[in-house]
């Protein structure tokens, strides 16, 4: 186990806290234009499909559009039915054109807040409708991480099996397997280094996903952790 990976790496550096996952609140910013989130209303008549230039993906520097009121009663409703895992709007308004990229003003993405709930339908008709495994938040924490952090392994099964990359790293250095270790969530760990985690991976300060759990005081990865590392030895 974990063979791939045989990296040795000190985990002696002061471990800083872990900030959770912050749950998505406040104002909604869509990126969508009126007459685009309009479109996808089912109150309002549909044109037969979105162009491109229709969308304004929120990693493009071009200025915010204005939503009125009602677009952006209908973009919380969108974000909404993501985080409380309503797979069959999901799929009515991805199938009238809805991007499934689609940021909040957290940078959390349809998917990032349907997995990080728990929703496994939604998150499944998410991704088969294009939603990008990988792409983060503004605090660029990533929806295998949240996974890993929640202790679901079947939204961490699924997540991989569609192309989440098991070694991406926050801005800081951590990893998902780094996030399951710190919590015991023993059974991602073994899902984690089953798909080619590095167990000696150091964060920025230096610290190892088994230095993590040991100072967070898991009781049962931090064994998980020195059998992989001893595997690489």
């Amino acid at each position: 186990m974990g063979g791939k990976y045989c990296h040795s790496r000190s985990g002696r550096a002061a471990l800083r806290p872990f900030r959770t996952f912050a749950r998505p609140i406040g104002r909604i910013e869509t990126q969508l234009p009126v007459q685009t989130v309009r479109q996808l209303d089912a109150s309002a008549p549909l044109r037969p499909t979105l162009k491109a230039e229709d969308i304004k993906m929120t990693d493009q520097p071009s200025p915010k559009p204005e939503l009125d009121d009602a677009a952006l009663a209908f973009a919380a409703q969108v974000f909404e039915s993501a985080r409380s895992g309503d797979a069959e709007r999901l799929t009515d308004l991805l199938g009238r054109g809805l991007p499934a990229n689609i940021r909040n003003h957290n940078g959390d993405s349809l998917l990032m807040l349907a997995s990080y709930h728990g929703h496994f339908d939604a998150s499944r008709v998410l991704l088969e409708n294009g939603a990008d495994p990988q792409l983060r938040n503004d605090k660029g924490q990533s929806p295998l991480a949240g996974a890993a952090f929640k202790g679901n392994l079947q939204m961490a099964r699924l997540l991989l099996d569609q192309g989440a990359d098991v070694e991406s790293a926050s801005p800081d250095g951590k990893t998902a397997l780094m996030m399951a270790a710190m919590f015991n969530r023993s059974d991602i760990v073994e899902l984690l280094l089953a798909r080619g985690a590095d167990p000696s991976r150091a964060d920025m300060n230096g610290v190892t996903p088994l230095a993590a759990a040991q100072a967070m005081g898991a009781q049962d990865t931090p064994k998980l952790l020195t059998e992989a590392v001893a595997a690489c030895s």
